[in-house]
């Protein structure tokens, strides 16, 4: 069972309206991919690990970069524009 089938499964037995079974699911499937990511899981794997018909739904909407990995690019950016 994929991530995503726990997660809409445990909402059907909390009950849970509908819109509020969507925006669950999103979150708690952003919230785990986006982990992943962080993790250095390669995102095709992602990919087949959620259930996703194709890596640009794994990337595009379910993958978020956090603060600490932009400030991580900055910093690998000044240090090579510093030679």
């Amino acid at each position: 069972m994929t991530t995503k089938e726990q997660v809409i499964q445990m909402c059907k037995d909390l009950r849970l309206p509908s819109i509020r079974k969507l925006v669950m699911v999103h979150f708690s499937l952003a919230k785990y991919t986006s982990m992943l990511y962080q993790a250095g899981i390669d995102m095709k794997e992602a990919q087949e690990i959620l259930g996703h018909a194709s890596i640009e739904i794994t990337n595009n909407i379910y993958t978020h970069v956090s603060q600490k990995q932009k400030i991580a690019t900055a910093d690998k950016l000044a240090k090579f524009a510093s030679f």
